[in-house]
């Protein structure tokens, strides 16, 4: 109940598509109800303009650094996000803070891949402390491996099903 917060994470190159689709819908939702609703912003890693895929300027909301909390963290995907997006460490450090405070991560085709490498580097740290100290990992605020892995293994199987049709549909 409420104003929930909807951040989409962008940098240069983001699908025109996999940005405008689901912010238009989300944000659509205050004509539903304007007391319960979603408010959609965008952010970067440094506030700055950046440019779509297809060429379009878009100015975003917030930086990294000033984004409000998160509810709902949309990771559309990029021309490099099976490239540079899953080296880059403020993007995917970002990513991970974001999603462990978000009540729902949803990503956009290749957006799933970014999510996948976030969550298989929890896993690593998770499964070091377990290793380490069994008795600490337990008061973890990561979640179980268990968890980790199904989470990872949907986001990439979700990310494939997605690029597979996208290759289809051209």
């Amino acid at each position: 109940t409420g104003v929930l917060n909807a951040a989409f994470v962008c940098v240069d190159g983001v699908f025109n598509s996999e940005l405008m689709a689901p912010y238009d819908v989300l944000q659509h939702s205050v004509f539903r109800d304007p007391v319960n609703y979603v408010r959609c912003f965008i952010v970067t890693p440094d506030g700055r303009p950046f440019e779509t895929f297809e060429g379009i300027a878009v100015t975003p909301d917030f930086s990294f650094e000033n984004a409000p909390d998160v509810d709902i963290l949309v990771i559309p995907s990029t021309e490099t996000s099976m490239t540079d997006d899953l080296h880059n460490e403020d993007y995917i450090d970002w990513i991970d803070r974001a999603a462990n405070k978000a009540d729902w991560v949803i990503t956009v085709c290749d957006g799933a891949f970014a999510l996948a490498a976030m969550v298989g580097v929890a896993y690593l740290f998770r499964n070091g402390q377990e290793k380490r100290n069994p008795q600490a990992a337990s008061g973890s605020v990561l979640p179980g491996l268990e968890m980790l892995d199904d989470v990872m293994y949907k986001s990439i199987a979700l990310g494939f099903a997605f690029f597979t049709v996208a290759t289809i549909l051209g």
